[in-house]
């Protein structure tokens, strides 16, 4: 169910927002998932719109930017001249063919590299971007440098890092970082014992329980609020606000399954397409 007010409210919203969607389309979106919600529900998920970022191709250079100079800052990456460069997912499985977003931030930062700009000036620096090569390329005198568009829960980071035996007895923590344009909160704390440092653009949080103008008593509201919502849609429990638990509000190349599943998860036998759907 949804009011004239909230219709005002939801279209202001997607104006001033400048969501890279058509707006109408984005409206029509949103008016079907109402459709199934209370007023209440639908308050909430205006509000939480109206904190919902959106990075686009566009600001993905001036993020990236951003990274480098926090990476600049880091005393033990300055102290090293040897430096290797890969994309996150080097650390997959070598026969996974999958497309990864990563790859896209890594060729941006290979143009920094070739500008020969602050950090990278005076490095050693060998950019890899497949599994044999990285193992080949690292030893116990390199940094390493990871690339990845968004750090989430940071548990598939956490992972890879850890069960890559060759990885660990090469090279220690203290030489490991990784840049990212976006990260979580809740990954950076997961990773903060497996590396250096995550150098990253831009902070995301948790929508409820980290937003700072919500009482503890309307953060439990709005969580029990949600979990109604997502009993509606048929979210499972793995993806329950969000994989990690991180309350996503943000959409990058693709809608990361972090981002709470009101946003991203369709029903395509109920003709019902999520506003930013993967």
């Amino acid at each position: 169910m949804i009011t004239n007010e909230q219709i005002y409210q939801l279209n202001r919203t997607i104006t001033e927002k400048a969501f890279d969607m058509e707006s109408d389309v984005l409206f029509d979106r949103f008016c079907l998932l109402f459709e199934i919600l209370t007023k209440e529900e639908v308050d909430l998920i205006i509000d939480l719109t109206q904190r919902y970022s959106e990075i686009t191709l566009i600001q993905m250079d001036k993020l990236l930017k951003i990274a480098v100079q926090n990476l600049e800052k880091n005393p033990d990456f300055q102290r090293n001249n040897r430096l290797v460069i890969a994309p996150l997912h080097v650390l997959d499985a070598p026969d996974k063919k999958e497309t990864k977003s990563s790859h896209m931030l890594y060729y941006l930062m290979k143009g920094l590299v070739a500008r020969g700009g602050r950090p990278f000036n005076n490095k050693n620096i060998s950019l890899v971007e497949n599994s044999d090569a990285f193992l080949k390329a690292i030893n116990s005198s390199s940094n390493v440098l990871w690339v990845d568009d968004f750090i989430g829960s940071g548990k598939t980071a956490y992972d890879l890092i850890i069960n890559n035996t060759e990885l660990i007895s090469k090279v220690s923590s203290d030489r490991r970082f990784i840049i990212a344009m976006v990260c979580h909160e809740v990954g950076l704390d997961k990773l903060k014992p497996v590396l250096n440092e995550v150098c990253f653009g831009e902070m995301a949080v948790r929508g409820i329980s980290s937003h700072s103008e919500y009482s503890e008593e309307k953060k439990q509201k709005y969580l029990r609020l949600m979990l109604g919502i997502e009993e509606k849609i048929g979210v499972e429990e793995d993806y329950s606000l969000g994989v990690g638990k991180c309350e996503g509000l943000i959409s990058l190349i693709r809608t990361p399954n972090n981002t709470f599943p009101v946003y991203w998860l369709s029903r395509k036998r109920k003709k019902r397409r999520a506003p930013f759907e993967r």
